[in-house]
């Protein structure tokens, strides 16, 4: 059984995980924009390229406040635990998307980003209220820390999709 100083870190790792993957995904389309305009399965149209985007982002008018509530009556770690869920779903399902190709996976694209948005904001804010009691001391360097990690993986997305994108054989 891990130390209590063990747990901690775990705890961190682990939401450092997430936070990274979530905005690894947020930005997979703005890493490949155009070379998804103009590859043939996909040929992603400005319309359709802002659709997804607009899908992503919508839901996080209001799903701050849902995700507040439910952290209130189920608590953070839960509710977090749920959020990821839909998360990896909507992941899952731009994967499909992705693997069947051409515009008749467009529809699930776009449910598969949909879903994403909505767990999107709620990745990111409610590991404050499971991990900051936990860090009462150093809470304010874990912020720094793990705002850090969140920029990582936009940062690291935009790096690696496009190479990773050739060296799946596809045109960039």
């Amino acid at each position: 059984m891990p130390s209590p100083c063990g747990r901690r870190c775990l705890l961190v790792a682990c939401v450092a995980y997430g936070l990274f993957a979530n905005h690894w995904a947020r930005d997979s389309l703005g890493a490949l924009e155009v070379p998804l305009e103009s590859d043939a399965p996909y040929s992603l149209s400005a319309r359709r390229y802002n659709a997804l985007t607009s899908l992503y982002f919508l839901p996080n008018i209001g799903v701050p406040i849902l995700a507040g509530v439910l952290a209130h009556r189920f608590g953070a770690a839960a509710t977090y635990a749920a959020f990821f869920a839909i998360a990896a779903a909507g992941n899952g399902l731009v994967g499909a998307s992705v693997a069947a190709g051409g515009g008749g996976a467009f529809g699930l694209l776009l449910v598969g980003r949909a879903l994403m948005g909505i767990a999107y904001e709620a990745v990111d804010v409610l590991p404050i209220g499971f991990v900051s009691p936990r860090f009462r001391d150093t809470w304010t360097a874990l912020v720094g820390l793990l705002n850090g990690v969140n920029r990582l993986g936009s940062v690291t997305n935009f790096l690696l999709e496009p190479l990773l994108y050739r060296a799946g054989g596809l045109p960039l």
